[in-house]
């Protein structure tokens, strides 16, 4: 199918009408009449009005395509800006129309931020982050800002941008550390509606209570929709002062005859045979619907889509895997660029940039592919395509951000002895890492022994100053759909199809957490995150970034105080931790 023309032509009539007049004694020739041509009134093109998430500057891009925004009311969080205030992965809701040159030109642009406030727990190994009793997934696209998914910390407040989820989970585009202390008096949530009561002026986001019956509502809640929330955590409940439920047209203020159409770009949050939900706004399928990249029936909650709106009704969908999914993760040093074919070669493996790949750079607003350079350190997302792998994502670093702690992600090329090749880069497996398959932790003999030619893994570790990488882990997924990334994901997880499975909800496999501690259980045991945790005899203990012994650990612990755990599950019941560190 091709996508909808953008464009809006006006046809006009041109009516020439010819009278033939007979002969006359001055034998002049046949008069013309003319009715005179009335110029066509210049009438300004219909708005589209779109919900997409920023992928680069200059003016602004949303799904490859620029905005002129030189003349743009530019809002965020209610509150009038400029440009420089936005960034690379944030969702926003805004209008434009084409002028006389086919340039786009945004007119108001709007961003709020949704989910906020202080970090609760982390599950790094299903890459979530619990927040205002909110659970929040990251996976290889979210954008960070002033932190990392290594970096980011229990107790830490940050704000996220991104797109809600049937469950009532949000899947985060953009996490940034909060740094704005004037609004650190409240916590921010969104998500779907689900059990509203009217009575007890209550309903749920995922399972969290919110009270509204102090709050000021704009716009009509009811259930299955999307709403942001602001107020205060009271014994569980998230006390409520302001709730919006305002849709896109109600939150630019827009006049539904102004509007050609709606683009809404995000997640599929309910389907049926007559209609569709995309981010908790519900619209009825046209007669003749066009859909792109699946089949109508093949839509599921939790795909990732863009769908046109005429009329409140859906003209065409159009599948959109790549958008919040990626094939594999790298970092490197670029060693070439092909100006003309925009490509860049790191670790020898050479990555072509289309309109589509976001260029993200913490200090730099306007970087984009003219401005990479040889020897730049960079982090790239890529799609696995024919002829080359097309970059998703490039972020550009300085030297200290690319020595972090990361995670690359990828197929194994070359196995030679211990040494493996992933996405060109060659990782020394050392017997003092960690080895994962199937969520369950083995030997270094185990793993070397198992491991393929075509697998796919998740290996963590740092370079250092002489760029050779230091291995910390390395996990092998082969029964989550052969380890493969490109599935989509847990349409109800909304993750990036990593090779974990989810296991640490069911109770079984490899474990690593992070939260507070909230009672204490025996001399080798405590809650963690709902969660009975025991130390090994044998393990590994940190204290203010010293190995101790497990008597002087214990007597360290305290009701709320943070640690980071690793372990296994055993018989579905407890945690037992091979590795913890007291925050």
């Amino acid at each position: 199918m091709k996508k909808m023309s953008k464009h809006i032509f006006t046809l006009s009539a041109l009516t020439i009408l010819t009278a033939c007049g007979g002969s006359n004694q001055s034998e002049q020739p046949d008069s013309i009449v003319v009715n005179p041509i009335t110029p066509p009134v210049s009438i300004s093109p219909k708005l589209v009005v779109t919900q997409g998430t920023i992928t680069g500057f200059g003016s602004i891009y949303v799904d490859g395509i620029k905005y002129n925004t030189d003349t743009s009311n530019i809002r965020k969080n209610g509150l009038n800006t400029q440009l420089s205030a936005l960034s690379v992965g944030m969702k926003i809701s805004f209008s434009a129309q084409q002028n006389d040159s086919d340039e786009w030109v945004a007119q108001d642009v709007a961003y709020d931020t949704e989910v906020e406030g202080v970090i609760q727990s982390i599950d790094r190994n299903n890459s979530q982050i619990q927040i205002a009793n909110t659970v929040v997934f990251y996976n290889d696209l979210t954008h960070f800002i002033d932190t990392s998914e290594t970096l980011i910390g229990v107790g830490q407040r940050v704000e996220i941008s991104g797109y809600p989820q049937a469950d009532g989970t949000f899947l985060a585009s953009y996490i940034k550390a909060d740094t704005d202390e004037s609004n650190d008096g409240h916590e921010y949530t969104a998500g779907i509606v689900s059990n509203l009561d009217e009575a007890t002026l209550q309903f749920t986001i995922n399972g969290v209570v919110i009270d509204y019956s102090s709050a000021v509502i704009d716009g009509v809640l009811a259930n299955n929709t999307y709403v942001k929330v602001e107020g205060n955590l009271v014994d569980g409940v998230m006390v409520a002062n302001k709730v919006d439920a305002r849709t896109v047209k109600e939150s630019l203020d827009i006049d539904d005859d102004s509007v050609l159409r709606y683009q809404i770009e995000g997640l599929i949050t309910q389907v049926s045979a007559t209609s569709i939900g995309v981010n908790g706004q519900i619209f009825d399928y046209a007669n003749d619907v066009e859909i792109e990249g699946a089949a109508l029936n093949d839509l599921t909650v939790g795909m990732f889509v863009e769908v046109y709106v005429n009329n409140n009704l859906v003209t065409s969908i159009e599948f959109k895997q790549s958008s919040y999914s990626s094939d594999g993760k790298v970092k490197g040093v670029i060693e070439d660029i092909d100006r003309e074919n925009k490509t860049i070669t790191v670790n020898a493996v050479v990555y072509v940039i289309n309109e589509f790949s976001r260029f993200e750079d913490d200090d730099e607003q306007y970087f984009s592919f003219a401005t990479l350079n040889i020897n730049d350190y960079v982090e790239i997302a890529y799609l696995q395509t024919s002829p080359l792998p097309s970059v998703l994502k490039i972020e550009k670093e300085d030297q200290h951000e690319y020595q972090q702690e990361w995670e690359m992600k990828g197929q194994v090329t070359a196995i030679s002895n211990n040494i493996i090749t992933v996405n060109g880069a060659e990782i020394v497996l050392v017997t003092d890492a960690k080895y994962i398959i199937d969520d369950a932790l083995v030997s270094f003999t185990t793993f070397l022994s198992q491991l393929i030619v075509g697998d796919r893994v998740e290996v963590e570790g740092q370079y250092d100053t002489n760029n050779l990488f230091i291995l910390g882990k390395v996990e092998l997924g082969r029964n989550d759909n052969d380890g493969s990334d490109d599935d989509g994901g847990d349409a109800d997880r909304g993750d990036d199809g990593d090779d974990d499975n989810g296991n640490d909800d069911k109770h079984v496999g490899y474990v690593e957490l992070e939260g507070t501690i909230t009672q204490l259980l025996t001399n080798k045991s405590f809650m963690l995150n709902g969660y009975e945790v025991q130390l090994s005899e044998n393990a590994e203990l940190e204290l203010n970034d010293r190995d101790v012994n497990l008597i002087t650990f214990m007597e360290a612990l305290a009701v709320g105080r943070t640690i980071e755990v690793e372990g296994q599950w055993v018989e579905n019941k407890y945690i037992l931790v091979s590795e913890a560190e007291l925050k």
